[in-house]
């Protein structure tokens, strides 16, 4: 299990919550320790994976193919001896990290976990010094340090932070999440620091919402067939700035299921119509099978929700099952 948030209590939070779940589950004589989580849930800018449009992390170093490639194209440049080593180093580092985090994992004495976190944390530096450095960018290496220290991070390096899920795994099995729903009209404050990345670049769209950055985002974290599911907003199927969203997910996924809650509000504090998509991400497939469900809301009769969500028969509530030929769909969308 992984989590980012950009704020750090909510980081503290997600443990403490972690830790209370497993105090509930166990016997009063038998309370099992919670696992070192530092490295799984981490702090960060979960949307920007660079600092001032400078890439952190030579992601390469994941695709041993590629990582092939890259030498041996290197091997043709003058400075041979210098870039082949910069590149063993790397490497060398990086299985390091994996060590020293599977070591840290599952230790119990509290000061070799402070070492082994204090070793981790001067590893990815490094990395990323040596990123810096053979791009020329050294010197912002103090202004991230200081971040750092602040627990501010502007960006997070999704691939580097959690690279054994991606070197190992080709990314996530699962995403899920609640993204924050911000329309772009009087927040364009909000979307500007994503927007001028190259992630924002791809995927901004004027009158997008913001939280339409994170689906992208989870589609690009999960391996092939790994599973995305958000409850957001239900308009998107509909919206202008929700074009590039649907383009992206009809490209690289396919619907599993939409839970639509129409006028029924899931949050009580806020007035917003919500709805849950099941998303699988494959490309190949070309007849899919979607489920949809929908609540037929009428403020006099009361809504069960699990009665809704188990596809119990009611007059409040809709089901389908459609099959769709996904290459008439493309054909729309490209």
């Amino acid at each position: 299990m992984y989590g980012v948030d950009i704020e750090p209590s909510a980081i503290d939070i997600t443990k403490l919550r972690l830790w209370l779940s497993i105090l509930v589950d166990s016997t009063n004589n038998n309370v099992r320790p919670l696992q070192n989580l530092d490295f799984n849930f981490m702090i960060g800018n979960s949307l920007i994976d660079e600092f001032e449009g400078m890439k952190l992390f030579d992601e390469s170093l994941l695709d041993d193919k590629v990582l092939e490639k890259k030498v041996k194209k290197i091997k043709k440049a003058e400075n041979i001896k210098l870039f082949r080593g910069i590149e063993e180093e790397q490497q060398d580092i990086l299985k390091e990290i994996f060590v020293k985090q599977s070591l840290f994992f599952n230790e119990n004495n509290s000061n070799k976990k402070k070492e082994l976190k204090n070793d981790i944390e001067e590893l990815k530096n490094n990395l990323i010094k040596l990123t810096l450095t053979e791009n020329g960018n050294h010197k912002k290496l103090e202004e991230i340090e200081k971040g750092r220290k602040e627990r501010r991070k502007p960006y997070f390096l999704w691939k580097l932070e959690f690279a054994k899920v991606f070197k190992k795994n080709g990314g996530f099995d699962i995403v899920i999440g609640n993204p924050p729903y911000i329309g772009e009209g009087k927040n364009k404050d909000v979307f500007l620091p994503v927007q001028e990345t190259s992630f924002g670049e791809k995927y901004y769209i004027g009158k997008m919402d913001f939280w339409y950055f994170f689906t992208s985002l989870g589609i690009e974290l999960l391996k092939e067939n790994g599973t995305l599911s958000y409850i957001a907003p239900n308009n998107w199927l509909t919206t202008a700035g929700g074009n590039k969203m649907r383009n992206h997910i009809m490209k690289e996924t396919v619907i599993k299921e939409f839970i639509d809650f129409g006028d029924y509000m899931v949050f009580e504090n806020a007035s917003q119509q919500t709805m849950v998509f099941l998303l699988e991400k494959n490309k190949e497939k070309n007849i899919i099978k979607i489920y949809y469900s929908k609540i037929l809301f009428n403020k006099e009769v009361l809504v069960d929700l699990e009665k809704f969500l188990l596809k119990n028969k009611s007059d409040n509530y809709v089901y389908y099952i459609s099959n769709i030929d996904r290459k008439n769909i493309l054909k729309i969308v490209i």
